[in-house]
C-alpha cells in the first residue's frame, strides 16, 4: 500500500473514534504503519464484525520499548470499516 494510502486511512482512524479493545495504542500503530509501509496490505481474513476484507500491518513497539527489554512486534489486522485492531499475532519480543 502507497505512503499517501497509509496516511489517509491513519487520519480517517483518528478522525472517527475506535474502538475500546486495542492490542496498542494507536499512534504506535501508526508510527509502524509509517515507518514499515512496504508491510501494509490487504489480508486474505475478513473482520468478524462487519464481514470488511482486513488490513495486515506490521507492527513494532517503540524504540523505548525494546531499550526497556519490552518490546513486541508482529502482524496485526485492521478493519478499516470498523476501525478495530482485530488480531495480533506476536511474532518478536524481548
Amino acid at each position: 500500500m502507497d505512503k499517501e494510502r497509509i496516511k489517509a486511512l491513519i487520519e480517517e482512524i483518528r478522525l472517527s473514534g475506535t474502538k475500546e479493545l486495542v492490542y496498542f495504542p494507536w499512534e504506535h500503530v501508526f508510527d509502524s504503519m509509517l515507518n514499515y509501509p512496504e508491510k501494509v496490505c490487504l489480508s486474505s481474513e475478513t473482520c468478524p464484525d462487519c464481514g470488511e476484507q482486513l488490513i495486515q500491518v506490521y507492527f513494532s513497539s517503540p524504540s523505548w520499548t525494546w531499550e526497556q527489554l519490552c518490546g513486541r512486534a508482529g502482524d496485526m489486522l485492521i478493519c478499516p470499516k470498523c476501525h478495530a485492531q482485530q488480531e495480533f499475532r506476536l511474532t518478536l519480543m524481548n
